[in-house]
Protein backbone atom coordinates (compact mmCIF):
# COMPACT_ATOMS: atom_id res chain seq x y z
CA UNK A 1 0.00 0.00 0.00
CA UNK A 2 2.63 2.35 0.74
CA UNK A 3 4.21 1.68 -2.76
CA UNK A 4 1.52 1.97 -4.28
CA UNK A 5 0.97 5.89 -2.85
CA UNK A 6 4.83 6.49 -3.84
CA UNK A 7 4.28 5.74 -7.20
CA UNK A 8 1.05 7.75 -7.33
CA UNK A 9 3.08 10.83 -5.93
CA UNK A 10 5.60 10.09 -8.09
CA UNK A 11 3.36 10.29 -11.49
CA UNK A 12 1.57 13.46 -10.09
CA UNK A 13 4.76 15.57 -9.49
CA UNK A 14 5.80 14.35 -13.15
CA UNK A 15 2.19 15.78 -14.19
CA UNK A 16 2.85 18.88 -12.31
CA UNK A 17 6.56 18.97 -13.85
CA UNK A 18 4.69 18.84 -17.28
CA UNK A 19 2.31 21.77 -17.20
CA UNK A 20 4.46 24.04 -14.32
CA UNK A 21 7.67 23.95 -16.82
CA UNK A 22 6.06 25.81 -19.85
CA UNK A 23 4.77 28.60 -17.08
CA UNK A 24 8.17 28.48 -15.85
CA UNK A 25 10.22 28.95 -18.81
CA UNK A 26 7.82 31.46 -20.12
CA UNK A 27 8.48 33.80 -16.84
CA UNK A 28 12.28 33.83 -17.10
CA UNK A 29 11.99 34.48 -21.06
CA UNK A 30 9.97 37.65 -19.60
CA UNK A 31 12.39 38.04 -16.68
CA UNK A 32 14.55 40.27 -19.16
CA UNK A 33 12.36 43.13 -18.72
CA UNK A 34 12.88 44.87 -15.53
CA UNK A 35 9.23 46.17 -15.08
CA UNK A 36 8.89 42.62 -14.80
CA UNK A 37 10.90 41.22 -13.03
CA UNK A 38 9.85 41.02 -9.18
CA UNK A 39 6.51 39.91 -10.49
CA UNK A 40 7.80 36.86 -12.37
CA UNK A 41 10.05 35.98 -9.41
CA UNK A 42 6.11 36.17 -7.46
CA UNK A 43 4.65 33.80 -9.88
CA UNK A 44 8.02 31.76 -9.72
CA UNK A 45 7.70 31.13 -5.87
CA UNK A 46 4.14 30.58 -6.44
CA UNK A 47 5.03 28.01 -8.99
CA UNK A 48 7.19 26.29 -7.23
CA UNK A 49 4.99 26.66 -3.92
CA UNK A 50 2.19 24.66 -6.00
CA UNK A 51 4.35 21.78 -7.43
CA UNK A 52 5.39 21.19 -3.76
CA UNK A 53 2.12 21.70 -1.57
CA UNK A 54 0.30 19.48 -3.71
CA UNK A 55 2.27 16.18 -4.13
CA UNK A 56 2.91 16.34 -0.29
CA UNK A 57 -0.64 17.35 0.81
CA UNK A 58 -2.05 14.11 -1.39
CA UNK A 59 0.52 12.07 0.19
CA UNK A 60 -0.51 13.16 3.48
CA UNK A 61 -4.78 12.89 3.15
CA UNK A 62 -3.88 9.38 1.75
CA UNK A 63 -1.87 8.08 4.85
CA UNK A 64 -4.89 9.55 6.77
CA UNK A 65 -7.95 8.67 4.81
CA UNK A 66 -7.12 6.05 2.50
CA UNK A 67 -8.35 5.45 -1.09
CA UNK A 68 -12.74 4.67 -1.67
CA UNK A 69 -11.44 1.91 -3.73
CA UNK A 70 -9.79 -0.10 -0.60
CA UNK A 71 -12.81 1.03 1.86
CA UNK A 72 -15.18 -0.40 -0.95
CA UNK A 73 -12.90 -3.22 -0.80
CA UNK A 74 -12.30 -3.62 2.92
CA UNK A 75 -16.15 -3.43 3.18
CA UNK A 76 -17.00 -6.22 0.53
CA UNK A 77 -14.74 -8.39 2.66
CA UNK A 78 -16.85 -8.54 6.14
CA UNK A 79 -18.44 -11.74 6.13
CA UNK A 80 -21.54 -11.50 5.76
CA UNK A 81 -24.22 -12.38 8.62
CA UNK A 82 -24.79 -16.09 8.15
CA UNK A 83 -28.51 -16.80 7.36
CA UNK A 84 -29.32 -20.69 8.74
CA UNK A 85 -32.33 -23.00 7.59
CA UNK A 86 -33.95 -21.92 11.03
CA UNK A 87 -33.59 -18.52 9.97
CA UNK A 88 -35.39 -19.27 6.69
CA UNK A 89 -38.16 -20.66 8.06
CA UNK A 90 -38.76 -17.96 10.84
CA UNK A 91 -38.78 -15.87 7.48
CA UNK A 92 -41.50 -17.62 6.08
CA UNK A 93 -43.51 -17.99 9.16
CA UNK A 94 -43.60 -14.42 9.32
CA UNK A 95 -45.22 -13.87 6.04
CA UNK A 96 -47.04 -17.48 6.50
CA UNK A 97 -47.62 -17.61 10.22
CA UNK A 98 -51.04 -19.85 9.53
CA UNK A 99 -48.57 -22.78 8.89
CA UNK A 100 -48.91 -25.45 11.17
CA UNK A 101 -46.19 -27.88 10.04
CA UNK A 102 -44.06 -25.07 9.73
CA UNK A 103 -44.85 -23.96 13.33
CA UNK A 104 -44.01 -27.58 14.43
CA UNK A 105 -40.74 -27.63 12.63
CA UNK A 106 -39.59 -24.76 13.87
CA UNK A 107 -40.34 -25.89 17.16
CA UNK A 108 -38.24 -29.35 16.57
CA UNK A 109 -35.51 -27.69 15.33
CA UNK A 110 -34.84 -25.34 18.72
CA UNK A 111 -35.63 -28.44 20.84
CA UNK A 112 -32.72 -29.81 18.62
CA UNK A 113 -30.48 -26.71 19.30
CA UNK A 114 -31.72 -27.00 22.95
CA UNK A 115 -33.46 -23.66 22.47
CA UNK A 116 -36.46 -23.95 25.04
CA UNK A 117 -37.76 -20.42 24.82
CA UNK A 118 -37.89 -19.81 21.14
CA UNK A 119 -39.01 -24.46 21.03
CA UNK A 120 -41.91 -23.51 23.58
CA UNK A 121 -42.68 -19.97 21.43
CA UNK A 122 -42.95 -21.72 18.17
CA UNK A 123 -45.22 -24.97 19.71
CA UNK A 124 -47.68 -22.20 21.52
CA UNK A 125 -47.64 -20.56 17.80
CA UNK A 126 -49.09 -23.60 16.39
CA UNK A 127 -51.05 -24.71 19.88
CA UNK A 128 -53.01 -20.92 18.62
CA UNK A 129 -53.49 -22.81 15.12
CA UNK A 130 -54.54 -26.50 16.47
CA UNK A 131 -55.59 -26.64 19.80
CA UNK A 132 -56.58 -30.39 19.81
CA UNK A 133 -53.75 -31.50 17.81
CA UNK A 134 -51.42 -34.09 19.46
CA UNK A 135 -48.24 -33.38 17.79
CA UNK A 136 -48.72 -30.00 19.56
CA UNK A 137 -50.02 -30.47 22.89
CA UNK A 138 -47.42 -33.78 23.33
CA UNK A 139 -44.49 -31.39 22.51
CA UNK A 140 -45.30 -28.16 24.47
CA UNK A 141 -46.07 -30.15 27.25
CA UNK A 142 -42.49 -32.36 26.92
CA UNK A 143 -40.59 -28.68 26.25
CA UNK A 144 -42.13 -27.19 29.49
CA UNK A 145 -41.27 -30.39 31.25
CA UNK A 146 -37.51 -29.81 30.48
CA UNK A 147 -37.73 -26.20 30.76
CA UNK A 148 -38.52 -26.67 34.41
CA UNK A 149 -36.33 -29.61 35.57
CA UNK A 150 -38.82 -31.68 34.91
CA UNK A 151 -41.83 -30.50 36.71
CA UNK A 152 -44.44 -30.49 34.94
CA UNK A 153 -46.21 -27.31 36.09
CA UNK A 154 -50.07 -26.42 35.64
CA UNK A 155 -49.78 -25.45 32.13
CA UNK A 156 -48.00 -28.80 30.99
CA UNK A 157 -50.54 -30.91 32.87
CA UNK A 158 -53.32 -29.00 30.94
CA UNK A 159 -51.90 -29.63 27.59
CA UNK A 160 -51.63 -33.49 28.93
CA UNK A 161 -55.29 -33.88 30.02
CA UNK A 162 -56.32 -32.33 26.96
CA UNK A 163 -54.46 -34.84 25.21
CA UNK A 164 -55.90 -37.46 27.04
CA UNK A 165 -59.35 -36.72 26.43
CA UNK A 166 -58.63 -36.70 22.73
CA UNK A 167 -56.47 -40.39 22.80
CA UNK A 168 -56.47 -42.27 26.20
CA UNK A 169 -54.03 -44.86 24.73
CA UNK A 170 -51.40 -42.59 23.42
CA UNK A 171 -47.97 -43.90 25.34
CA UNK A 172 -46.14 -40.20 25.76
CA UNK A 173 -49.49 -38.80 27.69
CA UNK A 174 -49.95 -41.87 29.69
CA UNK A 175 -46.04 -41.68 30.55
CA UNK A 176 -46.29 -37.77 31.32
CA UNK A 177 -49.56 -37.78 33.30
CA UNK A 178 -48.44 -40.12 35.10
CA UNK A 179 -45.11 -38.01 35.87
CA UNK A 180 -47.28 -35.47 36.80
CA UNK A 181 -49.69 -37.14 39.06
CA UNK A 182 -47.03 -38.17 41.07
CA UNK A 183 -44.97 -34.70 41.24
CA UNK A 184 -48.62 -34.05 42.89
CA UNK A 185 -48.97 -36.29 45.26
CA UNK A 186 -51.60 -38.60 43.68
CA UNK A 187 -50.23 -41.90 43.61
CA UNK A 188 -53.08 -44.04 42.78
CA UNK A 189 -53.83 -41.54 39.85
CA UNK A 190 -49.81 -42.19 38.67
CA UNK A 191 -50.88 -45.52 38.83
CA UNK A 192 -53.98 -45.69 37.01
CA UNK A 193 -52.07 -43.81 33.93
CA UNK A 194 -49.05 -46.42 33.96
CA UNK A 195 -51.16 -49.45 34.08
CA UNK A 196 -52.71 -48.15 31.30
CA UNK A 197 -49.38 -47.84 29.74
CA UNK A 198 -48.42 -51.19 30.84
CA UNK A 199 -51.04 -52.92 29.06
CA UNK A 200 -50.99 -51.24 25.62
CA UNK A 201 -46.87 -51.48 25.76
CA UNK A 202 -46.17 -54.97 23.21
CA UNK A 203 -45.01 -58.13 25.41
CA UNK A 204 -41.91 -57.77 24.29
CA UNK A 205 -41.40 -54.18 24.33
CA UNK A 206 -38.01 -52.99 26.46
CA UNK A 207 -40.09 -49.89 28.09
CA UNK A 208 -42.10 -52.30 30.02
CA UNK A 209 -39.33 -52.80 32.83
CA UNK A 210 -39.11 -49.29 32.75
CA UNK A 211 -42.70 -48.79 33.60
CA UNK A 212 -42.62 -51.25 36.62
CA UNK A 213 -39.82 -49.42 37.96
CA UNK A 214 -42.19 -45.96 37.67
CA UNK A 215 -45.31 -48.52 39.37
CA UNK A 216 -42.95 -49.48 41.84
CA UNK A 217 -42.15 -45.94 42.91
CA UNK A 218 -45.56 -45.21 43.89
CA UNK A 219 -45.79 -48.31 45.97
CA UNK A 220 -47.68 -50.54 43.40
CA UNK A 221 -48.42 -54.14 44.61
CA UNK A 222 -49.28 -56.46 42.16
CA UNK A 223 -51.26 -58.55 44.40
CA UNK A 224 -53.70 -55.56 45.69
CA UNK A 225 -54.23 -54.85 42.17
CA UNK A 226 -55.60 -55.99 38.72
CA UNK A 227 -52.29 -56.62 36.70
CA UNK A 228 -51.94 -57.82 33.33
CA UNK A 229 -49.09 -60.50 32.67
CA UNK A 230 -45.41 -59.20 32.20
CA UNK A 231 -43.54 -61.19 29.78
CA UNK A 232 -41.30 -64.35 30.37
CA UNK A 233 -38.44 -61.71 29.11
CA UNK A 234 -39.05 -59.75 31.69
CA UNK A 235 -39.32 -62.10 34.62
CA UNK A 236 -38.41 -65.46 33.45
CA UNK A 237 -41.56 -66.90 35.14
CA UNK A 238 -45.38 -67.23 34.64
CA UNK A 239 -47.16 -63.97 34.29
CA UNK A 240 -48.81 -62.41 37.60
CA UNK A 241 -52.32 -62.62 36.85
CA UNK A 242 -53.34 -60.32 39.79
CA UNK A 243 -55.99 -60.45 42.23
CA UNK A 244 -58.46 -62.17 40.28
CA UNK A 245 -56.38 -65.58 39.24
CA UNK A 246 -57.56 -68.58 41.02
CA UNK A 247 -55.90 -70.28 44.17
CA UNK A 248 -54.34 -72.82 41.81
CA UNK A 249 -52.96 -70.20 39.76
CA UNK A 250 -51.23 -68.43 42.42
CA UNK A 251 -49.79 -71.34 44.05
CA UNK A 252 -48.10 -72.46 40.51
CA UNK A 253 -46.71 -68.45 41.07
CA UNK A 254 -42.89 -68.33 42.47
CA UNK A 255 -43.55 -66.24 45.90
CA UNK A 256 -41.14 -63.90 44.36
CA UNK A 257 -43.01 -62.61 41.55
CA UNK A 258 -46.16 -61.99 44.10
CA UNK A 259 -44.21 -59.33 45.40
CA UNK A 260 -43.70 -56.38 42.91
CA UNK A 261 -40.46 -54.97 44.18
CA UNK A 262 -38.50 -58.18 43.85
CA UNK A 263 -38.46 -58.68 40.65
CA UNK A 264 -34.50 -60.63 40.94
CA UNK A 265 -33.53 -62.21 37.77
CA UNK A 266 -33.66 -58.25 36.45
CA UNK A 267 -30.33 -56.69 36.59
CA UNK A 268 -30.83 -52.97 37.13
CA UNK A 269 -28.19 -49.71 37.55
CA UNK A 270 -26.44 -48.92 41.19
CA UNK A 271 -24.40 -46.78 38.92
CA UNK A 272 -23.38 -45.45 35.18
CA UNK A 273 -20.17 -46.11 34.25
CA UNK A 274 -18.28 -44.68 31.79
CA UNK A 275 -14.86 -45.05 30.32
CA UNK A 276 -13.15 -42.07 28.43
CA UNK A 277 -10.51 -42.52 26.31
CA UNK A 278 -9.03 -39.02 25.76
CA UNK A 279 -6.22 -37.59 23.53
CA UNK A 280 -3.43 -35.44 24.54
CA UNK A 281 -3.94 -33.78 21.08
CA UNK A 282 -7.86 -33.08 22.36
CA UNK A 283 -7.34 -31.39 25.38
CA UNK A 284 -4.57 -29.35 23.82
CA UNK A 285 -6.82 -28.18 21.12
CA UNK A 286 -9.69 -27.83 23.80
CA UNK A 287 -7.81 -26.35 26.49
CA UNK A 288 -11.28 -25.10 28.32
CA UNK A 289 -13.58 -27.13 27.19
CA UNK A 290 -16.25 -28.97 29.20
CA UNK A 291 -17.21 -32.40 29.55
CA UNK A 292 -21.02 -33.30 30.24
CA UNK A 293 -21.82 -37.17 31.09
CA UNK A 294 -25.75 -38.03 31.23
CA UNK A 295 -28.18 -40.82 31.33
CA UNK A 296 -31.35 -40.71 29.64
CA UNK A 297 -34.25 -43.07 29.11
CA UNK A 298 -34.20 -45.65 26.18
CA UNK A 299 -36.37 -44.83 23.24
CA UNK A 300 -39.91 -43.72 24.14
CA UNK A 301 -38.95 -42.58 27.50
CA UNK A 302 -38.15 -38.75 28.47
CA UNK A 303 -35.95 -37.01 26.12
CA UNK A 304 -34.60 -34.91 29.29
CA UNK A 305 -31.35 -36.54 31.26
CA UNK A 306 -32.57 -38.38 34.47
CA UNK A 307 -28.87 -37.99 35.73
CA UNK A 308 -26.14 -36.21 34.67
CA UNK A 309 -22.83 -34.29 35.42
CA UNK A 310 -20.24 -31.97 34.32
CA UNK A 311 -16.68 -31.75 34.60
CA UNK A 312 -13.78 -29.33 33.16
CA UNK A 313 -11.64 -31.05 30.45
CA UNK A 314 -8.34 -30.06 31.85
CA UNK A 315 -9.61 -32.04 35.29
CA UNK A 316 -9.20 -35.11 33.21
CA UNK A 317 -6.06 -36.90 32.53
CA UNK A 318 -4.91 -37.72 28.97
CA UNK A 319 -5.38 -41.69 28.18
CA UNK A 320 -8.14 -43.89 29.94
CA UNK A 321 -10.92 -42.41 32.43
CA UNK A 322 -12.96 -44.02 34.25
CA UNK A 323 -15.65 -42.22 35.12
CA UNK A 324 -19.31 -42.78 37.19
CA UNK A 325 -23.22 -41.35 37.63
CA UNK A 326 -24.89 -41.77 40.68
CA UNK A 327 -28.06 -41.32 42.32
CA UNK A 328 -26.61 -38.35 43.44
CA UNK A 329 -26.65 -37.46 40.14
CA UNK A 330 -30.00 -37.72 39.53
CA UNK A 331 -32.12 -34.61 38.16
CA UNK A 332 -35.26 -35.69 39.09
CA UNK A 333 -36.03 -36.92 42.71
CA UNK A 334 -38.88 -39.22 41.51
CA UNK A 335 -36.92 -40.66 38.91
CA UNK A 336 -33.58 -43.19 40.31
CA UNK A 337 -31.04 -45.20 38.28
CA UNK A 338 -32.39 -48.63 39.71
CA UNK A 339 -35.49 -48.21 38.24
CA UNK A 340 -34.05 -49.05 34.97
CA UNK A 341 -31.96 -52.07 33.43
CA UNK A 342 -31.25 -50.31 30.12
CA UNK A 343 -30.32 -46.54 29.18
CA UNK A 344 -28.52 -44.19 26.95
CA UNK A 345 -25.35 -43.12 28.11
CA UNK A 346 -23.54 -40.11 26.57
CA UNK A 347 -21.07 -37.15 26.69
CA UNK A 348 -21.19 -33.64 25.54
CA UNK A 349 -18.27 -31.64 25.22
CA UNK A 350 -19.19 -28.19 24.96
CA UNK A 351 -16.80 -24.89 24.67
CA UNK A 352 -18.33 -23.65 27.53
CA UNK A 353 -20.98 -24.98 30.26
CA UNK A 354 -24.44 -22.96 28.24
CA UNK A 355 -27.06 -25.26 27.49
CA UNK A 356 -26.47 -24.37 23.77
CA UNK A 357 -26.04 -26.27 20.47
CA UNK A 358 -23.39 -23.52 18.86
CA UNK A 359 -21.54 -24.65 21.77
CA UNK A 360 -21.18 -28.18 21.49
CA UNK A 361 -17.62 -29.45 19.94
CA UNK A 362 -18.47 -33.34 19.78
CA UNK A 363 -21.19 -35.55 21.42
CA UNK A 364 -21.42 -39.60 21.57
CA UNK A 365 -24.84 -41.81 22.86
CA UNK A 366 -24.39 -45.69 23.54
CA UNK A 367 -27.06 -47.80 25.18
CA UNK A 368 -25.90 -49.60 27.61
CA UNK A 369 -27.25 -52.59 30.23
CA UNK A 370 -27.40 -52.27 33.45
CA UNK A 371 -23.58 -53.67 34.87
CA UNK A 372 -22.06 -52.58 31.45
CA UNK A 373 -19.60 -49.57 30.74
CA UNK A 374 -20.35 -47.26 27.86
CA UNK A 375 -17.06 -46.68 26.07
CA UNK A 376 -15.80 -43.77 24.35
CA UNK A 377 -12.88 -42.73 22.46
CA UNK A 378 -12.27 -38.77 22.13
CA UNK A 379 -9.62 -37.22 19.82
CA UNK A 380 -9.54 -34.53 16.92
Amino acid sequence: MTTLAIWFSVLLVIALALLLWPLLKNNQLQSADNTQGTLTRKHSKALLGIGLFVPIFTMAMYFTLGTPQFADISKSQIQPEVVTLVDKLELRLQQDPKDLTGWLLLGRSYMVEENLPKAIQAYEKALKLAPKDLRVLLPLADALAIQEKGKLNDQAYQLLQTAYEIDSKNAMTLWLLGMAEKQRNNPQQATDYWLSLYDILPKDHADRTTVLGLLSSVGYIPGMHGFSAISEQETQSKPIRGSKSTEAEKQELPAQNMNFNSQATIKHFDEAQFTLEISEAFKHKYPTAIVFLYAKQPSGGMPMPIAAIQHSLQSLPAGKNTLYLTEKNTLLPETKLKSFHRLILGYRISSSNKVDQSTVIQKQEQTVNAGEAAKFIIKP
